[in-house]
């Protein structure tokens, strides 16, 4: 399994290899195969809220439901290439990065899709957005070489950002408008505060990949990696 979404503490979905589909409504207690059609690896599921809900995966796949899961209905992407991740902000504004430097986005709810050219070749893993008191989406994406990109605007336009650090990345998080941490390989996490104008890294002690990792405030977080490893992070170290 290679990713997992809850809506509620009840219902959630986790996909994976091969086109695997998986459905609890009772907090994970119990789990339901949902047929999606696919035989290829499913990389990321997102649900906007108990019903509408999109999965992407290699071979450029993206399906949609808006029954919970009891359909699943491929969308076009128009590309063959392997798709990381995707992040749906409403019913409309959606994002699908995936290797090679794609960015895809879409304004009717996955109907239609279109390229965002970063001019990298680099492959994009993670992406994330934060809506301000103002309505304005404020979003970041990375990927391998430590790449990292930010728009300020809604996604119309992204500016390449200097962390120092070159390693893959693999996953961002932010959780207020300034206050963001990005994960890595070799043991790495980034952490600003600053919107992503500077980084310092987190020292958690290892060297093994970094897979995910989430803050639940500006000092409180989580990080998870190989081996079952977990680790909570206070501040700016363990």
């Amino acid at each position: 399994l290679y990713s997992i979404h809850f809506t509620t503490e009840e219902n959630g979905w986790a996909v994976g290899w091969p086109g695997q589909i998986l459905f609890t409504n009772d907090g994970g207690n119990n789990w339901a195969t949902q047929f999606s059609g696919s035989l290829f690896l499913l990389n990321s599921v997102v649900f906007i809220n108990n019903n509408i809900g999109w999965i992407i995966g290699e071979r450029g796949i993206i399906m949609k439901t808006d029954n919970a899961g009891d359909d699943w209905i491929f969308q076009s992407s128009g590309e063959l290439s392997h798709l990381n991740k995707v992040y749906f902000v409403d019913a409309n504004y959606g994002w699908v990065v995936g290797d090679g430097g794609l960015l895809l986005q879409t304004t009717n709810g996955g109907d239609s899709w279109f390229t965002i050219n970063l001019e990298t070749s680099y492959n994009l893993n993670a992406i994330t957005f934060y809506r301000t008191f103002s309505g304005v989406l404020i979003g970041w994406l990375v990927g391998d070489g430590g790449l990292v990109y930010r728009t300020l605007d809604t996604g119309k336009t992204w500016i390449k950002l200097d962390t120092g650090y070159y390693m893959r990345l693999s996953r961002v998080d932010f959780n207020s408008p300034v206050d963001g941490v990005i994960a890595g390989d070799d043991g790495y996490i980034l952490r600003t505060i600053d919107r992503g104008e500077r980084w310092e890294r987190i020292s958690i002690g290892t060297t093994a990949p970094i897979r995910d990792v989430h803050f639940i405030n500006r000092w409180q977080g989580y990080a998870i990696g190989d081996n079952g490893m977990m680790v909570r992070l206070q501040g700016n170290s363990r």
